[in-house]
């Protein structure tokens, strides 16, 4: 994934590129699940960051994971990394990520918990670091074997 290049990522996999997260939730907030009385500013909210921030933990807690890409690694924010979070972004570093041994990192938002994992370690990573899970583990491919009964 290019620096600066962003995404938004839907707990359905849906995968949406924006190019800045804020203004991109304040330009079309349906599609985040928000409506625009949502992103306005409150009466109190002088401060840009806090104003930014309360507007995308909205667009958080509605199921997207922000996804910015930095020099050198790529950082995921879920609101909670629950195994539905893991699963879309898991699938998007299988669809654009940058090889098996990028790293990347995940932050929970809503509890603080920050996790850094390799490509091809992301949910044996993602377990083990934030949920205190060892092993075992199936992978994808197993896992679609299994379902397709090959």
């Amino acid at each position: 994934m290019p620096i600066g290049e962003g995404f938004w990522v839907h707990l359905t996999g849906k995968t949406l590129p924006v190019h800045e997260h804020f203004s991109a939730v304040l330009a079309s907030p349906r599609t985040y699940g928000v409506l625009q009385a949502d992103t306005a500013r409150l009466p109190g909210e002088i401060d840009d960051d806090v104003y930014r921030r309360r507007v995308l933990t909205l667009v958080l807690k509605k199921g997207w994971i922000r996804v910015r890409s930095h020099k050198g690694y790529t950082v995921f924010e879920a609101w909670k990394l629950t195994r539905r979070a893991t699963d879309a972004i898991c699938g998007f570093i299988d669809e654009f990520g940058a090889g098996d041994f990028a790293m990347y990192t995940l932050k929970d938002v809503s509890s603080g918990k920050i996790a850094s994992i390799k490509g091809n370690r992301c949910y044996e990573d993602v377990d083990h670091q934030l949920h205190g899970v060892v092993g075992p583990w199936v992978s994808r491919e197993k896992v679609y074997r299994l379902v397709q009964g090959t």
